[in-house]
This record gives structure tokens, C-alpha cells and sequence, in this order.
């Protein structure tokens, strides 16, 4: 259940929504819409598989993806637009390793240390749906 939460925020923090979002639906399935037109659905369909379906009022924009977690490796697949995203999470112990493929194709990599912070490998902003 928290792992479906944490969905629930990750996505909310990711589309920017500054409004508040009013869901309705059960624990395993959420519809979310807010004041600003956008919407978003949440669906826990196993386990620590999570897919996310959202709409983008501001920019016309749909978006989805689809997390699973195996131990310490996290997997996200999606796409923007039709065009697709790929990113693994690897948790280290004291370092987090990110690498994958955005919604433009390109390629990104990140080291974070718990104490150190992160480097970065890529020139595009940190994320899996694109510019």
C-alpha cells in the first residue's frame, strides 16, 4: 500500500501539478483529477508492478509507465506522446545508479552517493519523459 502511495506522489511531483487532486477508486486502482483539468490514473496490477496513465491539460501531452521492482533494481518503462522511455534505478547501499533512455532518445547515466551527492554523464535534464 505504501508503495502504491508513493506512486500516487511520485507522479503528482513529476507532472508539477500545483493543484490539488481529488482521487476516487479503491486501493489497487485511483482516478485523479485536479482543478487545472490534468488527470492521471494509478492501477497496483501485481505484487510491486504500479502503471501510471496520465493526461496533461497545460500542454495537450499523455503520458504512462509502468514500474516493477526486483530487490534493490527498480524498472520503469513508459512513454510520452507515443514516443517511448526506458530507465533502471539500482540501489547500491550507500549509491543509487540510474541509467536509461528518454522520450527524445536520448541516452542518460547518474551516480548519487548518499554523502557526495551525484554525477551525472549526460547533458539532458534527468528525466525519463524528455524535454
Amino acid at each position: 500500500m505504501k508503495r502504491f502511495f508513493l506512486g500516487c506522489f511520485l507522479i503528482y511531483a513529476v507532472i508539477g501539478l500545483m493543484a490539488e487532486a481529488v482521487c476516487v477508486g479503491s486501493e489497487r486502482q485511483q482516478s485523479c483529477f485536479d482543478s487545472s483539468g490534468n488527470a492521471y490514473s494509478v492501477s497496483k496490477l501485481s505484487g510491486d508492478v504500479i502503471k501510471i496513465e496520465g493526461y496533461n491539460s497545460r500542454t495537450g501531452s499523455t503520458w504512462n509507465s509502468v514500474t516493477m521492482k526486483i530487490g534493490n533494481t527498480t524498472y520503469l518503462t513508459g512513454s510520452k506522446d507515443g514516443k517511448h522511455w526506458t530507465q533502471v534505478i539500482s540501489d547500491l547501499g550507500g549509491m543509487t545508479y540510474r541509467i536509461g533512455r528518454d522520450s527524445n532518445g536520448n541516452t542518460f547515466s547518474q551516480l548519487c552517493y548518499a554523502i557526495f551527492g551525484c554525477d551525472s554523464n549526460h547533458r539532458q535534464q534527468l528525466s525519463p519523459f524528455g524535454n
